[in-house]
């Protein structure tokens, strides 16, 4: 596998910082790597606040920040996840985000085998 390992590495940074920042206290923030026949999967999840379904696209977009009470006591400039895609994307691959507002702990999603 070919790839630029300090993009690779901000993406992650990326990745588990918006993680961490947006799980309470005693949430759970999981990361997994794997090599896939396509090259490299990484999957980050956490039992944080949670992204709705009609604000997934915004966060996705250079300075889409969504205002929710608890997002906003978090500073944030709305980069982090529209580099990491673009940085995915470079690389040939893509950046997939799920979630649910308000949902508890989840298991991270297998990383899937089409992954960059």
């Amino acid at each position: 596998m070919k790839a630029d390992k300090r993009r690779i590495k901000q993406i992650l940074i990326s990745l588990m910082y918006n993680a961490l920042k947006f799980t309470p206290t005693g949430g759970q923030v999981r990361v997994s790597a794997q090599l896939v026949p396509a090259g490299l999967a990484l999957a980050v999840s956490d039992s944080g606040i949670g992204i709705g379904p009609e604000d997934l696209p915004k966060v996705m977009e250079r300075f889409g920040v969504v205002d929710l009470s608890l997002s906003r006591k978090h500073e944030g400039n709305g980069l982090g996840l529209p580099l990491s895609k673009q940085l995915a994307e470079l690389h040939g691959g893509t950046l997939m985000l799920e979630s649910t507002v308000d949902v508890g702990p989840r298991p991270p999603s297998p990383c899937p085998e089409s992954a960059w």
